[in-house]
């Protein structure tokens, strides 16, 4: 049998706290907030081929506060937040992780954080959880766009090199690796779709890219979706575009990148409020031919 729970956000107190820290070229203080965003339990029953289980997660919105600072990434992984319920019950451990907000229209959401305690549960008597602890982020007041390089698309396995300028968390430059390819299918009518992505073995704050026909002039390109991957020494960051007409050969690319990047340590306590029912449901049965 299995037990799926699922709760959403009902209320929450202490709702968010800000950081701030002394900034250079900017009078005005950089600050980060951080929300509840709602939460979810697991437990799975006991099965012949499956062993008993149960989880709690919790979600917290981090939001920019301020209109001239922004955050660029996630600080350094293996972080760890508290987590402690109105009954004084808590989980051995928590596992934690920030994921970036990818969106054209972001706002003043920058990202989320993840919290899962694995083999634990509030008590059923608790009326709220609460996290606490502080959150690595890294935040720029300056973003830079670096010079244009010519990227050949239609040549597999082409890639050119190119150095962002205090891209790194020390001030220090960042190299960069640029590709480009289409997707498969696609047509001079409805247009192609087109690939470019940056890779480096440094984190750095990447933002975007800007395209040009080789003649210089902006290129009529729609930016519809975006992708990352990261493990330890190498990151990659990826964006697709709607490229009108016929392929071109070869096009100018810029990159858009934070500079000036700091470290902030954000604190966090904030107590997510629980409330909800149980859908119980039988696997077996429930499942569709």
């Amino acid at each position: 049998m299995f037990y799926y729970c699922l709760f959403w956000l009902v209320a929450c107190c202490f709702a968010s706290l800000s950081v701030a820290v002394a900034g250079q070229g900017s009078s005005e203080v950089p600050a980060v907030a951080v929300s509840p965003d709602g939460w979810r339990t697991k437990f799975n029953g006991p099965l012949p081929f499956l062993k008993s289980s149960q989880s709690f997660s919790m979600d917290l919105k981090v939001r920019e506060t301020s209109s001239s600072w922004k955050v660029a990434y996630g600080g350094g992984s293996g972080f760890e937040l508290s987590l402690k319920d109105s009954e004084g019950g808590s989980p051995a451990r928590t596992n934690c992780r920030y994921s970036e907000f990818c969106s054209l229209q972001r706002g003043d959401v920058a990202g989320t954080v993840f919290i899962n305690a694995p083999s634990w549960l509030p008590s059923e008597k608790a009326r709220w959880v609460e996290a606490k602890g502080v959150i690595p982020l890294v935040i720029y007041s300056s973003p830079a766009v670096s010079g244009n390089v010519e990227l050949k698309v239609t040549v597999k396995g082409f890639s050119v090199p190119l150095v962002l300028k205090n891209a790194g968390l020390d001030g220090a430059d960042v190299k960069v690796e640029l590709k480009g390819y289409y997707d498969e299918g696609g047509d001079d009518e409805r247009g192609h779709v087109l690939k470019v992505k940056a890779c480096a073995s440094s984190l750095l704050g990447f933002i975007g890219f800007e395209l040009r026909s080789p003649d210089g002039s902006p290129l009529a390109a729609k930016n519809y979706g975006s992708s990352s991957s990261s493990s330890p020494g190498s990151y990659e960051w990826g964006r697709y575009f709607q490229i009108p007409g016929k392929k071109l050969e070869e096009l100018n690319v810029a990159v858009q990148y934070a500079a000036g990047l700091k470290k902030i340590m954000v604190p966090v306590r904030v107590r997510c409020g629980l409330s909800g029912s149980m859908e119980q449901r039988d696997t077996l049965k429930n499942r569709k031919n």
